[in-house]
């Protein structure tokens, strides 16, 4: 995570590594973002840096800081914030909860 952030925000290059190199954080808020937007199907960080890795191979790392974000301020653990959420219209957990209300 460390590296990400030198990388990402301050610019630095980090001899030996390249983006495609760097991956997403274990954090639970990444990894319940991946989760109930339906990336991954299992609550882990091998299943978070694996799908990251598809979606972005040149630097998965890059999915850590939005996913980070939506996860602290929209995807709460209890009561998330769906309606005010950027990724509302693609996100797996809004069409679950849609089709259980129905």
């Amino acid at each position: 995570m460390a590296t990400n952030i030198l990388v990402r925000d301050k610019n630095v290059q980090v001899r030996g590594v390249d983006r495609s190199g760097i991956d997403v954080s274990g954090d639970v808020h990444v990894r319940r973002v991946f989760l109930r937007s339906g990336l991954i199907d299992v609550d882990s960080v091998d299943a978070a840096v694996r799908a990251a890795r598809i979606l972005n191979p040149k630097y998965p790392g890059e999915l850590d800081l939005p996913a980070w974000y939506i996860g602290r301020t929209f995807c709460h653990p209890k009561n998330p914030e769906c309606s005010e959420c950027p990724m509302k219209a693609d996100c797996a957990k809004k069409v679950h909860l849609n089709a259980r209300a129905a």
